[in-house]
């Protein structure tokens, strides 16, 4: 597998994914859908349709990841401060940005269709971390990480492109139990648990800031998906249930994580990373043996 260090690649073949039990399926022969694994030869990914239902139908959520971006990697609106980010999907997250605060990261994504779309919202989009002409302030990825196989190594390479103490925003989906059809869908490889992203990101050579959990009642509505199934006959993670958790049970969620919950549960994990120093030794320190 190529440039896993450049841009998410997305699994294809479910069948090397966990299998799932679920109340549905046990009745009913579940269909598979058929998810290309997404490479730098292969650049289409298969999860273009639940970008544009998440930009439609999760309006409020997606803004508040912005504001939570915002909020705990320090950024200062206004500041100039170099913000990249990482595996931008169709870009909405960046034109939340471009909308709310009068200015747009700059964009790495890897699907040649989804980088047009960028542009075509005014905002620069790179094809690869290559592209990227310089190093940043701060760089963040949504929902990305759990597309990458060797996902240390992309850390790495994140770390690389950032200036001097620069930090990195990750917001990642939570606990592998709740694993579903929507993971094997868009191709996720794992959802995480907090101790095993804070060691990955340690061992990337970052110091890890905050790691909290967001959307507490987002958990169970996962696992309602994993039960009953992804847009089975209940239509579980359709447009229109979409809507409806944006705006009838997300603000509930909200209000919750704001209370207590972000240190208990969560449907994802936040974490705001910066970047350490790596010196080596020299040969004066070194002595022999």
């Amino acid at each position: 597998m190529k440039e896993l260090t450049e841009m998410p690649s997305r699994l294809a073949n479910s069948s090397n994914l966990p299998t799932r039990f679920t109340a549905r399926g046990y009745f009913m022969k579940r269909t598979k859908r058929q998810v290309s694994l997404q490479t730098s030869e292969n650049t289409t990914y298969s999860g273009a349709q639940e970008l544009n239902d998440s930009e439609n139908g999760l309006v409020g959520y997606s803004t508040e990841i912005v504001k939570k971006l915002i909020k705990y990697s320090g950024i200062s609106i206004g500041s100039g401060e170099s913000v990249l980010e990482f595996g931008a999907g169709n870009g909405f997250l960046a034109d939340i940005w471009k909308r709310e605060h009068g200015r747009a990261p700059e964009c790495v994504e890897i699907d040649s269709s989804l980088v047009a779309i960028i542009r075509g919202r005014g905002i620069v989009c790179f094809s690869s971390l290559k592209e990227c002409p310089n190093k940043y302030d701060v760089i963040y990825t949504s929902n990305v990480l759990e597309h990458i196989q060797d996902d240390v190594q992309a850390l790495i390479s994140l770390r690389n492109h950032l200036n001097s103490n620069g930090k990195i925003a990750i917001y990642v989906p939570a606990f592998p139990m709740l694993f579903s059809d929507m993971d094997r869908n868009v191709g996720h490889f794992r959802r995480y648990q907090k101790k095993e992203l804070i060691q990955k990101v340690t061992l990337a050579g970052f110091r890890v800031d905050t790691c909290i959990f967001d959307d507490f009642i987002g958990f169970f509505a996962s696992l309602v998906v994993k039960v009953f199934g992804y847009k089975s006959s209940t239509n579980l993670g359709s447009l229109r249930t979409l809507k409806f958790y944006d705006t009838r049970i997300y603000p509930m969620s909200k209000f919750l994580d704001k209370l207590f919950t972000r240190k208990l549960l969560g449907k994802n994990i936040l974490l705001v990373a910066e970047a350490i120093t790596v010196t080596k030794p020299s040969n004066n320190n070194l002595t022999a043996e």
